[in-house]
């Protein structure tokens, strides 16, 4: 028998927008000046929203063991991401085109 567990994470401590970094130099690309201020808004939003909501990697795998072992298919690791999922889901069903995560 093979379960599966699907994660809907909030905000999580990691580095993750740094993985660029670790990009074989064949897939390092150029932002346009657009794409550079869309970036630097983003990450200015996310700073803020993670100092003060972020949970640590290893809560977020506390919760994904708790799931697999009690047979959950979802986790949310808060409402904010119930909240983000909601959003998203509504501007699926309306057929609009998704927005950046946590900006709205």
């Amino acid at each position: 028998q093979v379960g599966v567990t699907v994660v809907c994470p909030g905000w999580v401590h990691t580095d993750i927008s740094q993985a660029v970094r670790n990009l074989p130099e064949q897939y390092h690309y150029e932002l346009t000046p657009e794409q550079a201020a869309e970036m630097a808004e983003y990450k200015a939003h996310r700073t803020a929203v993670v100092t003060g909501t972020a949970i640590e990697p290893d809560e977020l795998a506390d919760q994904v063991r708790d799931a697999v072992v009690e047979n959950r298919f979802y986790v949310f690791t808060d409402d904010g991401s119930i909240a983000d999922a909601a959003v998203r889901f509504d501007r699926i069903l309306k057929g609009q085109n998704p927005k950046n995560p946590g900006l709205g």
